[in-house]
């Protein structure tokens, strides 16, 4: 079952909580392994509160409020009949999706916008990268939709976007705690020690 629940500002004391005991979707790419800035470890230790949450800096801040400009792009080029933006979703109490909106097509469908920035476009000549993939992927799952739309602003002018499909087997493997520790045997569950902090996360 997915809820809709209260959307907290990045960063802020409501937000961290929100999160110390759920998975959302920009951090399973560090649960598994594929995030350039977090390893698993890492974040683990900032779920329990043993190291600081992550800070602020400039990339994070104009990332946020270049959102608007290239959603309205996305809008402008697909003229959605309704988006809804800044919303959190919550599937089986610990599952969380926050996209940066969810748009109905002129058709009726709903789809995802994620939109993202980069200053260069290294990692974007094939598509979406893993770890964004895997955010989406994450989302449409969470909220039953089957398309999203990665949209990118590359060096501040080239601007792309990218349709990425439900694979229910990717999400399979991403949500299965044989596969991935997000359960009970990782950063969900109270683990008292680092050493046994160190065996839950090898042991996946």
């Amino acid at each position: 079952m997915t809820e809709l629940v209260e959307t907290h500002e990045p960063g802020s004391v409501g937000w961290q909580e929100q999160r110390r005991s759920r998975i959302g979707g920009s951090e399973v790419a560090a649960v598994l392994g594929l995030s350039p800035w977090e390893s698993p470890f890492s974040l683990w230790h900032r779920k329990q509160s043993i190291t600081a949450p992550i800070d602020d800096s400039p990339v994070l801040e104009w990332g946020r409020r270049l959102e608007d400009a290239v959603l309205a792009k996305w809008a402008e080029v697909h003229q959605p009949a309704e988006v809804q933006v800044k919303t959190t979703w919550l599937a089986d109490g610990w599952r969380l999706a926050n996209p940066d909106a969810i748009a109905t097509m002129p058709d009726g469908t709903r789809v995802v916008v994620e939109v993202k920035t980069a200053r260069y476009d290294d990692n974007w000549d094939a598509g979406p990268p893993v770890y964004y993939q895997t955010q989406v992927q994450w989302y449409l799952d969470v909220l039953n939709l089957d398309t999203a739309y990665v949209v990118v602003l590359i060096s501040g002018s080239d601007y792309r976007e990218f349709v990425v499909t439900r694979d229910r087997d990717d999400v399979t493997f991403m949500a299965t705690t044989k596969n991935c520790p997000f359960q009970n045997r990782t950063i969900l569950h109270d683990i008292n020690t680092t050493q046994t902090a160190r065996y839950h996360w090898a042991s996946s």
